[in-house]
C-alpha cells in the first residue's frame, strides 16, 4: 500500500473477507449439525415418505408453517460433502468476495491511490471474478473462457463443477496474509473456537 488511506481500505476489505470466511465456516457447521440431528431422529420418523421441513412453529398459537421441504431420503445426498448444498455455500462465498471487491473496494482503493478503478489490478480478485462469472452465468460449471484463465487460483478445470471447500477459502486468505497461527491470537481468555471445519 502506498498510503495511509489505501491501508485503511485494505484493513476494511480484510475485515469483510474475515466475515465472509466466517459465514462460510458457520454455514458448513450448520450443515453438519443438521445431519447429526437427522441421524439422531428415531427410525420411525425416517420413513420413505418423510420430509425434512424448514419452517417455524409458534409455541404460543400452536400454528406452524414451512417454506422449504426435501424428502428425508435425499438429505444425505443433498447435504453430503459433494452435494449441492455444500457446493452452493462455497459458490455463494466466491460471489460474495467478488461482489465486495467489484462493488465496494476496488473503487475505494482507486480513490485512495488517486487512479482510475480499472488501474487497480489484483490477480487474486481477478480469479475470483472469473469463477464468479462461471457461477452466475454458467450454472457453477468452470469454463475455459473464465475459470480456465485463472492466474493464481487454479482450483477448477473447464467442465468441472465449481465446488469450493474450506481449503480453497484458506488458500485465498493465506495468499492475502490473513491466515495466522492460533498462538498469535491475542486474548485474555485465550483462543476459543466453536468447531474446526
Amino acid at each position: 500500500m502506498h498510503n495511509v488511506a489505501a491501508k485503511k481500505v485494505a484493513d476494511e476489505f480484510f475485515a469483510v473477507l474475515n466475515d465472509l470466511a466466517g459465514n462460510h465456516a458457520m454455514a458448513l457447521a450448520g450443515v453438519a449439525v443438521t445431519l447429526e440431528r437427522l441421524e439422531a431422529a428415531p427410525i420411525e420418523d425416517r420413513g420413505k415418505d418423510s420430509m425434512n421441513l424448514v419452517g417455524y412453529d409458534d409455541p404460543n398459537s400452536g400454528e406452524s408453517f414451512y417454506w422449504q421441504a426435501w424428502p428425508l431420503a435425499t438429505i444425505d445426498e443433498r447435504l453430503g460433502p459433494e452435494g449441492p448444498v455444500i457446493r452452493s455455500i462455497g459458490q455463494q462465498w466466491v460471489v460474495g468476495v467478488a461482489t465486495q471487491w467489484n462493488d465496494h473496494f476496488r473503487r475505494r482503493f482507486a480513490d485512495a491511490e488517486g487512479v482510475a478503478p480499472n488501474e487497480i489490478k489484483d490477480p487474486l480478485m481477478a480469479d475470483m471474478n472469473r469463477m464468479r462469472n462461471d457461477i452466475v452465468h454458467h450454472r457453477g460449471v468452470a469454463t475455459a473462457r473464465n475459470t480456465g484463465r485463472c492466474e493464481v487460483l487454479h482450483w477448477f478445470s473447464a467442465g468441472e463443477a465449481i465446488h469450493v471447500m474450506p481449503v480453497h477459502v484458506v488458500e485465498l486468505m493465506d495468499a492475502l496474509g490473513l491466515v495466522k497461527k492460533t498462538s498469535e491470537f491475542a486474548s485474555d481468555s485465550g483462543p476459543w473456537r466453536a468447531s474446526d471445519v
